[in-house]
């Protein structure tokens, strides 16, 4: 007589419904869960890890189900994945946008593939008499697709405040021109020009002081112009200018 023994494993089939890799711990080893046949009793615990398929581009898990279980049946764990890009902000200055409508504060992060982004051109005050203007933005609006960098190009001004009786003139970056009180690019380089003013043929303005008269813009300035009154007097048939005092 023989006796024949013969010995029997139970297993399950796990079904696993994802996008991306999936790792678990099964039986304590860290390992790719995919799906197969798995041996009753043993302890599947999936693991929530971020899956970066390429620079800039990953998947982020949302929701696992059921997260860990043991063996017991055939079962299917499902897993939801969000893809998200990366959107690095190349600017000076804070940016603003409508993110999918809403105004917020646009920083470099991880964005929902599918999010719609414009761009806001803001003019940025950082301090009193000092300002950032935008030239320019690179993309204006974009859907988020890839991984992308906004650029946003911005010019420093400093306001400059002319104070003063009568119209000035001054040599700005060369050009002579009128200068009143307005914003000026950095770095401008500013000659105030001692002119008269007449204000008909009897009567004139005469500056006696200007205050800075030549320099390069780096803050907010105040230009103080100071003038005498004249008056065009005839005296036996000499005309002559006289100041006048009140």
């Amino acid at each position: 007589p023989s006796t024949i023994s013969v010995k029997v494993l139970l297993q399950f089939y796990i079904k696993v419904n994802s996008e991306i890799p999936l790792y678990a711990l099964i039986n304590g080893t860290n390992t790719t869960l995919t799906s197969g046949w798995y041996n009753a009793g043993t302890k599947i615990t999936v693991e929530n890890i971020t899956y970066y398929p390429s620079t800039g581009e990953r998947y982020v898990m949302t929701s696992i189900t059921p997260s860990s279980l043991v063996v017991s049946s055939p079962s299917t764990i499902s897993v939801s994945v969000l893809q998200q890009f990366y959107i690095k902000v190349s600017s000076t200055i804070p940016v603003y946008a409508l993110v999918n409508g809403t105004n917020t504060t646009l920083t470099s992060g991880w964005y929902n593939a599918g999010t719609r982004i414009e761009v806001e051109n803001i003019t940025y005050y950082p301090a009193q008499g000092e300002r950032y203007v935008i030239v320019s933005i690179s993309p204006r609006s974009l859907v988020v697709n890839s991984p992308t960098v906004v650029r946003v190009s911005a010019i420093l001004q400093y306001f400059v405040k002319v104070v003063s009786p009568i119209p000035v003139k001054a040599i700005i970056n060369g050009s002579l021109v009128y200068i009143n009180s307005s914003w000026i690019n950095a770095g401008t380089t500013i000659v105030v020009k001692n002119c008269t003013y007449y204000i008909n043929g009897e009567e004139r303005c005469v500056i006696v002081s200007v205050t800075p008269q030549a320099f390069t813009l780096a803050k907010p300035t105040t230009i103080n112009i100071k003038t005498q009154k004249q008056y065009l007097v005839t005296i036996n048939g000499v005309s002559t200018c006289l100041l006048y005092t009140s």
